[in-house]
């Protein structure tokens, strides 16, 4: 395995960057942990699962190893099975489905209110609209009703 394929210029043992304790490709998984050292070569870039892929699958501003359900490199899905968090709806009626509510970003699932201005069931702009029924509120995590 020193050349890792005709696609790269990467030759040489490489093996070694497999046991220094880095995220050497910086894909969220170090050493043991990332496919590429499974396979024998070395941590050279991304994977083919979605827990390893560079792209954020599941919309919740977290990629890879820094998406709470992505608990290995192995996964092939980002959704994951946290709460209702993936079903598609708006289960505690804050305006907010999914990936889109707060409450999923924190790992939970969705149970209600945020301490955030466009998640917290308050008119904070005094115009008659709440959360995300404020043209203001671009998303749940925003901060001011009053743009």
């Amino acid at each position: 395995p020193e050349c890792l394929s005709a696609l790269t210029e990467l030759e040489g043992p490489l093996v070694e960057n497999c046991a220094d304790g880095l995220d050497n490709d910086g894909d969220g998984w170090p050493d043991a942990a990332d496919p590429d050292c499974v396979w024998g070569t070395a941590e050279v870039g991304y994977g083919w699962t979605q827990c390893n892929d560079g792209v954020d699958n599941d919309g919740d501003r977290m990629i890879d190893g820094d998406d709470r359900q992505c608990t290995s490199a192995w996964i092939d899905s980002e959704a994951g099975t946290i709460g209702n968090c993936n079903d598609g709806l708006d289960n505690d009626g804050d305006g907010w489905a999914d990936a889109a509510d707060p409450d999923c970003r924190r790992g939970n699932a969705e149970v209600g209110l945020s301490q955030r201005a466009c998640n917290d069931g308050w008119d904070n702009d005094g115009d008659g609209l709440i959360d995300a029924l404020d043209p203001q509120c671009l998303e749940g995590w925003d901060n001011n009703e009053t743009r």
